[in-house]
């Protein structure tokens, strides 16, 4: 199935397959409105931030407003699906 990506206020929600297990997963990312880091809600509600390719470790991802998120996570998305690619050797 495809990558579905929603927009609203400041959440954007990404649903797409693991490459792995083929699973359909969502993630939440979010941000504050007036910028800060990118942090996903996870089901442990510990809001970890994220980081470059949209991994757990790296870089921390952050937006200067919260209408910058939706292109930071598309671009970071793009950057880990050509990741797993490479690895998964597609």
């Amino acid at each position: 199935m495809k990558t579905k990506i929603t927009v609203d206020s400041n959440n954007v929600t990404v649903e797409r397959d693991d490459p792995i297990t083929g699973e359909r997963e969502t993630t939440v990312y979010f941000a504050p409105h007036n910028g800060g880091y990118v942090r996903i809600r996870d089901s442990a509600q510990r809001f970890p931030q994220v980081c470059d390719g949209l991994q757990s470790t790296g870089n921390a991802l952050s937006v200067s407003s919260a209408v910058e998120l939706a292109a930071v996570i598309r671009r970071e998305l793009r950057r880990c699906v050509s990741i797993e690619r490479r690895v998964l050797g597609e």
